[in-house]
């Protein structure tokens, strides 16, 4: 029905679970339907991935579509994948997905994620190169770093840092791929390069940084002392040294 799919689309394009759950509390009287289900299953092991198994069991209970069940198999893939667990069974669903919609290209990120997680690097590649030439990239620009891990991996460092540079086009502000963008450039002994690179992702880390500082005083002003408390213990973890973040949450503690 329209209003589970409008929750699917919310929670697997928009990340909003907030707004997928809102629709689907006002489609229940309406009665469920297969999409309500799978709604309700993605968003069971999205809040607890401990109950993957309680999740592929709803899909699995669900009587069978009369046909080619896209669906079914796309999200018992993503309910494993989410859960970091058979991605082998994970991929022979998502691959009788991508068999029934061969232009579905969001199952194709998910195979080429889970191709990843498998250490399958060839047929990882041969998945982002697909990708890399689909419509899918205006809206997933993250694939251009994973296509550059990925050419580094298969020992071409040279093509990964073009790509990588691909997706600095489109996000300049990602700390993690600056500092994979430096390690790749210091190993093909572009040093100076590879200092630059490296700049920009220490200031990155110190903009981030001071960003969540902020963020968390924020939160402890409104009475918010667990989102404070994760903030600045993230803050600490990350900086031993934060003086100014050691007394925030001595503080927030009540210490």
């Amino acid at each position: 029905d329209l209003a589970a799919q409008v929750a699917l689309s919310h929670l697997r394009l928009r990340n909003d679970p907030t707004f997928a759950r809102e629709v689907l509390a006002g489609a229940a009287a309406m009665g469920e339907s297969r999409a309500q289900v799978i709604a309700r299953a993605e968003l069971l092991v999205r809040d607890s991935p401990d109950q993957w198994r309680a999740a592929v069991a709803m899909l699995d209970a669900m009587p069978p579509a009369g046909g080619p069940d896209y669906l079914l198999h796309y999200s018992r893939a993503m309910i494993r994948f989410a859960a970091r667990q058979e991605f082998a069974a994970a991929l022979a669903d998502i691959d009788r997905a991508v068999s029934i919609r061969p232009r579905a290209w969001q199952a194709h990120r998910l195979r080429l994620n889970l191709l990843i997680g498998m250490q399958r690097w060839q047929e990882a590649r041969a998945e982002a190169d697909l990708l890399l030439a689909s419509p899918w990239i205006d809206y997933d620009w993250r694939i251009w770093s994973d296509a550059a891990v990925l050419a580094a991996i298969l020992e071409n460092p040279e093509q990964g840092i073009e790509e990588m540079t691909r997706f600095f086009e489109r996000n300049p502000f990602a700390a993690r791929e600056w500092n994979w963008m430096a390690q790749t450039l210091e190993s093909t002994a572009r040093s100076h390069e590879a200092r630059d690179a490296g700049n920009n992702r220490d200031r990155i880390l110190r903009n981030e940084a001071r960003y969540n500082h902020r963020l968390a005083r924020w939160h402890e002003t409104r009475g918010n002392r667990e989102q404070a408390r994760q903030l600045l213990r993230q803050l600490i973890a990350d900086d031993p040294d934060n003086r100014l973040a050691r007394e925030d949450l001595a503080r927030v503690d009540g210490r």
